[in-house]
This record gives structure tokens, sequence and C-alpha cells, in this order.
């Protein structure tokens, strides 16, 4: 919403009139205010400000808010005005080029432009760096348990993408601010996720773990296309948005006429899903059920024999892995503001991408992997052509399992790997 009112600031002025804009505003549940200053030729500054309300809802197959009333300094505009300025200035592209080339952005502080850029570019790939450390953590924790591949763990996060949708409308149509809303909408998301994990260890991971491990890939293929249907048929095929929350930019720094900028929820869910996967490594290296899992994964026999449940393990393990891919599931909806009932597919694929690189069955080699992927991903579709980000990864996988097939932390040796 605020990109989008921001393209429409330069409508309001001459084309001999260049513009600073300010960082926009949250001005209510669908509604942003984006302050600038108009500079005339004469170099006179006059500040101004446009406020842009937005439709509540997305029709089905809708990516962006309709823009239902726009406000200046001068008034707000009328529907004939408000017609006029989505038919002959949103909608023309001719327009938007020339816009974009009278906004000008103060001078830097000796700091160059790529340097900015690059910081910008590893900024935005930190939340989906987060993403992929926990759900590639919550892939190792089983595989490292069983030796088994539970290909669901992408649709259980988006279980909890969903949760969190709708435990935050319903806090902030209740009256709760940011911090209540959040704090519901993430319990929510791990709980749910948590539950939807029990549940697949009963029904499909129990029966099928000593069986080859073909049969329960296969099974959890079945159960991930079981929970897209039934979020398809439930929640609707279109994506699913929340008001944005704490999504104020915040410059750091501007560099040669570009600033670099963060906002605070990027901060919170970065600090939130690394910190995450830190304490999973701390517990499962002090505690007595981090002990117990070593055991069963280095002599699942001996750990028996001592005393450790192997099915009592797994289902702790099932559920653990779950309440990991709900905090995915609600950094997703809390970074990005959607949820959408395809996205597990993709999420999953690139999680054990992830864990395979670090090496799967490794905690600290997911963590390693999860970095490593997020930030080639965001790099590459800053400098590069985004529609080949793709085929870069799966050829670095190719590269990686070559030459290191445990992968980053895993084994050296060039064995096969139990599956």
């Amino acid at each position: 919403m605020a990109r989008l009112c921001a393209e429409i600031v330069p409508a309001f002025e001459p084309s001999s009139v260049k513009l600073r804009l300010s960082p926009a505003q949250q001005n209510g549940r669908n509604s942003v205010r984006v302050p600038f200053t108009a500079i005339d030729p004469d170099g006179a500054e006059r500040p101004r400000f446009v406020a842009c309300a937005f439709s509540g809802t997305l029709t089905q197959g809708q990516e962006q808010p309709d823009l239902v009333a726009v406000e200046s300094d001068e008034g707000q505009l009328n529907e004939a005005q408000l017609f006029f300025l989505r038919r002959f200035f949103i909608n023309s592209q001719e327009n938007s080029a020339e816009s974009r080339a009278r906004i000008i952005i103060g001078p830097g502080n000796g700091i160059s432009g790529r340097f900015a850029y690059l910081t910008q570019a590893l900024l935005n790939a930190l939340p989906w760096t987060a993403i992929l450390t926990l759900l590639a953590t919550a892939y190792s924790l089983l595989y490292g348990l069983s030796h088994r591949i539970n290909l669901a763990f992408g649709d259980i996060a988006v279980i909890g993408s969903y949760a969190v949708v709708s435990s935050l409308g319903a806090a902030l149509v209740l009256g709760g601010g940011p911090a209540v809303a959040i704090t519901l909408g993430v319990l929510a998301g791990v709980i749910c996720s948590a539950l939807a994990a029990r549940s697949l260890t009963s029904m499909v991971v129990n029966p099928l773990v000593e069986q080859p491990g073909r049969m329960l890939l296969v099974a959890t293929i079945g159960v991930e296309l079981v929970i897209q249907e039934g979020l398809r048929v439930t929640q609707g095929a279109g994506n699913q948005w929340i008001s944005p929350i704490l999504a104020a930019p915040h410059i750091l720094f501007i560099g040669d006429r570009f600033p670099v900028h963060v906002t605070a929820m990027q901060a919170v869910v970065v600090a939130a899903g690394l910190s995450l996967a830190l304490a999973t490594l701390a517990i499962m290296r002090w505690t007595r059920f981090g002990l117990s899992w070593r055991a069963l994964s280095e002599d699942r026999l001996a750990a028996a024999l001592c005393g450790v449940s192997p099915a009592g393990m797994l289902s702790r393990t099932m559920i653990g892995a779950g309440l990991l891919s709900g905090a995915c599931g609600a950094i997703i909806t809390l970074a990005y503001g959607n949820a959408h009932y395809s996205l597990g597919t993709t999420l999953g694929l690139k999680a054990i991408i992830a864990a395979i690189l670090g090496g799967i069955g490794s905690l600290g080699g997911a963590l390693v992997g999860g970095l490593a992927l997020g930030l080639f991903e965001g790099l590459w579709s800053a400098y590069l052509s985004i529609e080949s980000r793709d085929v870069a990864v799966y050829c670095v996988l190719s590269i990686i399992l070559v030459v290191r097939p445990g992968g980053i932390l895993g084994i050296a040796a060039p064995t096969p790997r139990e599956v």
C-alpha cells in the first residue's frame, strides 16, 4: 500500500517540480500517509502529504488492494478525480517512468551506491534466510533420528501461516495492539502446526517408519496434496493478506542517492527465527531430550536397551519439528503479509535443498545450509535474472553433491545416503 501511494505522489505537482519522498506512515488499518517535499524550479521547498485508503479485502486472483480514496493537504479527491487518477496516471506506464525520474533522494554521507545496494539486498534476504533455516532444521530433526524424509513439512508451515492470518485478523478486529496480535498469531501458528505434525505422526509416520524409506516419502507426498486441497477448498484459492504491522520503513543510512532501510517487523522476524534455530541447537546439545535423540541417531538398538523409547522420541521429535514449521509459517505471514495454499511445495523443496547443502541430519548443517541458500537466492535476485534463480540453485546443489556428497557439515566420504 505504501508503494502504491508513493507512486501517485507525482500526480499532485507539475512536471517541473522535483519531489523528495519521506518514509510512509500507517494511517489506519487500511490507509497509509506519504509525506513529501515539493522542490520548485527556483529551489523553494514546500512540505506536503498524500494519504491513500485501500479496500480491506481482495477478490480471487487479485494481488493488491483497490485504491478507494485519496486525500492531500489540499483536500480529498472526489469520485471523478479519483477515476481520472486511476485511468490516466496509475495505469499509464509512460507516466510512471516520467514520475520516477522526478523523485530525488538526498546525497549520501560518502557511502557508495553499490555498497548501499548490496546492504539492502542482504537485508531483504534475511527473512527468507530465517524461514529456510527453521524448516531445514525441522527436516534434519526427523532425518537425523529416523533417516526418513517427510515432504509435508512445508505444508505444515502453511497451516501455521493460515492460523496466523486468522488470529491476527481476529485480534485486530477486537482492538488488540500490535504486540498482542503478533503474540496471539504466533501462538496459534505454532500450536496448529504442532497438532498437524502430531496427527501426521500417528496416522502416517509411525506405521511406515520401519518400512523402506520410499514408502514414507510417497505417503507424505499424498499428505501434502491433501493439505493443499483442503486449504484451497476451505480458505480459497487466492492470497489471504493481513493488515501491515510494524511496517514503516526506518532508514539506516543513505548511500549515493540510495537509501538503505529496514522495517521493525523485518528485524523482529529475523531475530526471532535465527534465535529459535540457535535455541534448537542448544536444546539438542545440552538437554536430556537432545542426549536421547543423539543416542538413537547413533545406535538405535543400544539406545533402546538403555531405556530410550524410539516411538516416544519419534513422536516428540515430530512435535518439535512441527513447532519449528509453525514458527516458519508465522514468519512468512508476518514478513510478507500473506498466506497461500500452494506455497508448501516450493517451501519444502527449498528447505530440503538447504538441509542437503548443510548436511542433512546435521542440525548445525541445517543452520549453515539455510543461511547459505537464503543469502545466495537474495543476492542472485538482486543482481541477476530472477527467472534463472532456481536453475542456479539446482546447479549449486549438484556441484555440492559431487564435491562433497554429505553436504558442508555432513560426512565427507562419497557413500550413499540411507533413505
